[in-house]
């Protein structure tokens, strides 16, 4: 809900340790409304999500190592390493 051209959306974030590392997932599915429309919009959206992941994991990198929140704008971040299939 909220979310404009979004029919359905679910994300879901695991941590495990790995060492002295830590490996963080977060698997998200997203369907968009507007039938052909939507499927014309699918590869925007998968590259803006990618954009977004980046940005998500880099500023949750900074409230780890810091302790706090990253108060300026998260594309200032270094970026951190990331798959996405």
């Amino acid at each position: 809900q909220g979310v404009p051209i979004t029919k359905r959306a679910v994300n879901t974030w695991s941590v495990e340790e790995h060492g002295h590392q830590t490996l963080v997932t977060s698997t998200a599915e997203v369907e968009l409304k507007g039938g052909f429309v939507g499927r014309w919009l699918e590869p925007i959206m998968l590259l803006l999500g990618k954009q977004v992941g980046h940005k998500s994991l880099a500023a949750l990198k900074y409230l780890i190592e810091n302790g706090r929140p990253y108060e300026g704008n998260p594309r200032h971040l270094l970026p951190v390493p990331m798959a996405c299939p």
